[in-house]
């Protein structure tokens, strides 16, 4: 495996921050990055709600003109692309606010709106996860500003029509992984994996247990089971990402707690057809420190990675990680 760096044009490179969202578009050949927060005066967040895409055959960004209502800045949202649209779910914002809505940028016009949704939608959350399986995407647990949460819930695309899917909703209440936020969430073969994760301790937010469990949410039988895995574990974390690259759900960095870093050039991966961990060595110019709250995507066999915070600043870097080896 192999880290290099990506060299854009430095005037149309993203701000620096972290908590956005990553999403490869339908056709393949584009990463749509939307929203984020860094840090702002007075020791406060600045969100965002700005827009940019990374081509992945020129490796270079541009902010493309978009008009419409534009959804208010927010961070540790959900976003996802069905054919040509891109939709944006939750997060947070300036002020303590939590989202539930949903908008929908429609990738031919390049016209924003809030999407029109049926159904009870689940309460306002970040720091949730989620991953889209065919027209659905599927949200579980996360923060709403408060409490850890631990439900899931299912956004339908239907042509035109979006719903909450209620019944989805009530069958998988019976087998609901305990409370948490920021846990790895990516779908395999119509299963949802979710991997670690954070807990408040004794109900405090701003303390933290950090997990290193692994639960599968089955989407057709609509229940979470807890997997026979073996292999050595990766390390407990959260603010990390499981990428699926071929067969296999690529892990690294994240954060577990200043005291308890997690080695950067370590990348961990579960092989799913013989659900067993294993790790390997990344040679390369790599992201410096401990990088956790950034966001990736697959493209073919390398994992292109933006932003995140390293334990004090936040970054606008651009790496690839080349995961061929993995299948050599």
């Amino acid at each position: 495996m192999h880290w290099s760096t990506i060299q854009s044009d430095f005037n149309k490179t993203p701000a620096s921050r972290g908590g956005h969202s990553l999403t490869l578009d339908s056709t393949e050949t584009r990463i749509i990055l939307f929203g984020g927060q860094a840090p702002g005066p007075n020791e406060c967040f600045l969100y965002m709600n700005d827009l940019h895409v990374f081509d992945v055959e020129t490796l270079e960004w541009f902010s493309p003109r978009v008009t419409g209502k534009l959804p208010p800045a927010r961070a540790f949202h959900s976003a996802f692309c069905i054919e040509t649209r891109f939709f944006v779910f939750g997060g947070s914002g300036p002020s303590g606010t939590k989202y539930n809505d949903v908008w929908c940028l429609n990738l031919e016009t390049s016209v924003w709106s809030k999407a029109q949704v049926g159904g009870k939608p689940p309460c306002a959350r970040y720091w949730h996860s989620s991953a889209v399986h065919g027209n659905t995407l599927v949200v579980s647990c996360g923060q709403d500003g408060a409490s850890d949460l631990s439900d899931v819930h299912t956004l339908v695309v239907d042509g035109d029509n979006l719903y909450w899917d209620k019944e989805v909703h009530q069958a998988a209440s019976k087998s609901l992984p305990s409370a948490r936020a920021m846990a790895a969430c990516a779908c395999v073969d119509g299963a949802l994996f979710m991997h670690g994760g954070m807990k408040q301790e004794d109900g405090t937010l701003g303390t933290f247990h950090y997990l290193n469990e692994l639960h599968v949410y089955d989407c057709e039988n609509n229940e979470f089971i807890r997997p026979r895995v073996t292999g050595m574990w990766p390390k407990a974390r959260a603010y990390h990402a499981l990428t699926l690259v071929g067969d296999k759900l690529v892990m690294f960095g994240g954060w577990s707690g200043e005291k308890n870093k997690i080695n950067q050039d370590l990348v961990n991966f579960l092989e799913t057809r013989t659900m067993s961990w294993e790790s390997a060595s990344a040679t390369g110019e790599g992201p410096s420190g401990q990088l956790y709250g950034y966001s990736c995507v697959a493209v073919g066999a390398s994992i292109v990675v933006f932003g995140g915070w390293d334990g004090r600043n936040a970054s606008n870097k651009t790496f690839i990680l080349d995961c061929a080896s993995l299948f050599q």
